[in-house]
């Protein structure tokens, strides 16, 4: 799933304005990664206005979740074992310490 560089939104039907979807993905990762609020974003990004409208709404329409959907099956098709679950890791007995016993993990 890529985000074409001149994928456009419009900020403003009626007057036209619009801008770069990439700027306000990154402005929305910018802000996840600093843990800073809406109103606190750069001038770099566009108003946090139209981020925060453009997040709610890709919310509400689950965009997130089929974006986290493409990205685990595109992870899935990159490694084809079929025995790889992501969700569980397993510790090899050395890495535990002398003396220890590693945990037994279920499934």
């Amino acid at each position: 799933m890529r985000v074409s560089p001149k994928c456009q939104y419009s900020s403003c039907p009626a007057h036209g304005r619009g801008g770069d979807r990439r700027l306000v993905l990154d402005a929305i990762f910018y802000l996840v990664r600093s843990g800073i609020t809406w109103r606190a974003l750069p001038s770099d990004f566009p108003p946090h206005q139209t981020v925060y409208a453009l997040f709610r709404r890709w919310t509400c329409g689950r965009a997130w979740c089929r974006i986290c959907g493409a990205l685990r099956d595109r992870a899935h098709l990159a490694d084809p074992r079929p025995d790889k679950d992501v969700t569980v890791r397993q510790m090899h007995p050395r890495t535990v310490g002398p003396g220890k016993k590693a945990p037994i993990l279920s499934r």
